[in-house]
Order: structure tokens, then C-alpha cells, then sequence
């Protein structure tokens, strides 16, 4: 936007006729007078300031949040440890009759009818561990691990039935979550073991027997 002028009175009157146009073209509010704006220093220095609380408050939330993650790691079992433990409480409580296969143990007479199934996988963990099959000829024991025991200790994914390649006959495999099963057994009685030194009381430490020495005397091997 310009104008022409040639004295002082034409500069004034071309500024009046301007500033309505300049109003239109920008859509202009209004004036405000310098005096009545905020101090925007001041604002400036405020945000400064929550920036800083802000900050200062992720760091200590974080510091927090660690400490939080480090004791529930110490406090609470992994999820795996606590399905061993299910797993063991219920293998324990199962049942199985054993009368098929007693004359085929030394001491089989002296056996109950029942024996859990966790003193039974103990007792077998050598064979369930290279694996079992039904193919002819099997023995007793074979038999009895492969139809009697097997298919209970598959409902928790210890063991899986699969094809053998060749051959007619199937077999029981130990799965990983079986391996893991097993060395959670040896981890309980090497910790039971552990208690037992270090309380060096006989009663306790009859008391105190190892989940994987009751399962292998009630089993009789």
C-alpha cells in the first residue's frame, strides 16, 4: 500500500484513509495499549520454573516405578515357578492303581494299591526321560507308564505322544515344559536339603523329607 503527499497534511490524512483499509484486509480486533499487556517475562520465567518441577517430578516417578518392579520381583514367584507348584500339588493328590505292575517290582507286596502320580513320574523319570513307546513286546512297567501314566502327565504338557517315523508303534516324548518340571523337582529337594543342614534338628529333618525322596520310596524303587 502507498500514497503520494507533498506536505504534512496529506501524510496525515493519507494514514486515516489507510488505516480503515489495513482494518478490512486483516481483519484487525482493535488497539491495544503496551500498558495493558501481561508481562511476558514474567511468564516466561513461570513456565521455566513448572518445567523444571516437571522434570525434577519424571525422574523421581521413575526412581519410584524401580523400586516397585524390584521388590515385587523379590516378593512374587514367576509365573512358570507357580504353575510347577500347581502342577505338583495336583500330581500328588492323583491317584493311580499300581496292581497290574507290583509282581514286577522287588517289594511290590509290601506297595499300596494307589500311588500318586508324582512318586510314579519320579519313579519312572529315566524312561518317561528317553522317551516310551507301545511297540510289541513291551513290558509290564513300558505298558503301564505308556497307558497308565503317560496320558494323565500329556493333560499338563509334560509329556507328548507323537509319531515315530518308519515304524507302526507311537511313543512318548518328555516335552521342555517336562525337562523343566523335573529340574524344578531337583531344585525343591536340593533346597529341602539345604534347610535340613542348616536347622541340624533329627525331628525336622525327618519331617523335612524331600518331595522327590517320598515320591521314590511310596513308588518302591
Amino acid at each position: 500500500m502507498s500514497t503520494f503527499f507533498s506536505d504534512s497534511k496529506d501524510i496525515k490524512l493519507s494514514v486515516l484513509e489507510s488505516l480503515p483499509q489495513l482494518q478490512a484486509e486483516y481483519n484487525l480486533q482493535g488497539w491495544i495499549r503496551a500498558e495493558s499487556t501481561q508481562d511476558v517475562q514474567s511468564i516466561v520465567e513461570e513456565l521455566t520454573e513448572l518445567h523444571k518441577e516437571n522434570k525434577a517430578l519424571r525422574v523421581e516417578n521413575s526412581s519410584l516405578l524401580k523400586k516397585i518392579e524390584s521388590q515385587t520381583k523379590l516378593t512374587t514367584k514367576p509365573k512358570t515357578e507357580e504353575e510347577l507348584d500347581q502342577i505338583f500339588d495336583i500330581l500328588k493328590e492323583k491317584m493311580i492303581d499300581i496292581t497290574g505292575i507290583k509282581s514286577e517290582i522287588g517289594n511290590g507286596a509290601e506297595l499300596p494299591v494307589e500311588v500318586d502320580s508324582l512318586s510314579l513320574s519320579v519313579a519312572f523319570r529315566e524312561m518317561l526321560m528317553r522317551g516310551v513307546t507301545n511297540k510289541y513286546g513291551i513290558g509290564e512297567l513300558e505298558s503301564f507308564v505308556f497307558f497308565r501314566l503317560c496320558p494323565y502327565l500329556q493333560t499338563f504338557d509334560l509329556v507328548a505322544n507323537e509319531n515315530v517315523a518308519g515304524v507302526q508303534y507311537r511313543r512318548y516324548a518328555i516335552t521342555k515344559k517336562g525337562i523343566e518340571f523335573f529340574a524344578y523337582l531337583d531344585k525343591k529337594e536340593h533346597k529341602n536339603k539345604s534347610n535340613k543342614s542348616v536347622k541340624k534338628s533329627p525331628e525336622k529333618k525327618t519331617a523335612n523329607k524331600s518331595s522327590n525322596s517320598d515320591a521314590a520310596s511310596s513308588a518302591g524303587f
